[in-house]
């Protein structure tokens, strides 16, 4: 099933992220390079993952391919 463009899911899968499932919903989003990213869950974990996929996405380069090319760089 292919996620909503703007869901957490689909935000993490135009970048490109691993989304590791773990015990009772617990969710672990790792960058191409191994890497995880910190999810703010104050205001609940969906607007945390919604809110980090955004700033990720602001500090790459736009476009998939472009994304998903640069992230090795950015983040080593």
């Amino acid at each position: 099933m292919i996620p909503q463009f703007e869901s957490p899911n689909g935000l993490w899968r135009r970048l490109g992220y691993a989304i590791e499932r773990g015990p009772r919903g617990e969710r672990t989003i790792r960058r191409p390079d191994g890497s995880t990213v910190s999810i703010d869950t104050e205001r609940g974990h969906h607007t945390g993952e919604v809110d980090a996929a955004r700033q990720e996405l602001a500090r790459l380069p736009h476009g998939e391919g472009e994304c998903r090319a640069a992230q090795l760089d950015i983040f080593a």
